[in-house]
């Protein structure tokens, strides 16, 4: 994902967000590692019919 973001900056992109369940630590580790932050959380719906899931808006600068 690094070049990925480095390219972008290249190219002006300032801001960069991403949506990822709550509960998935790995890949909320991996999105803060890389310069992103938690910024908000959101209601959103798992797999299992109506099972409310939390889910968070991580962004990067």
């Amino acid at each position: 994902m690094s070049p990925l973001i480095d390219a972008l900056r290249e190219q002006g992109v300032r801001r960069m967000w991403l949506e990822v369940i709550r509960d998935n630590h790995a890949a909320v580790a991996l999105y803060q590692s890389l310069g992103f932050e938690v910024r908000h959380g959101l209601c959103g719906l798992s797999e299992r019919a109506g099972r409310e899931r939390g889910v968070i808006r991580i962004a990067g600068v």
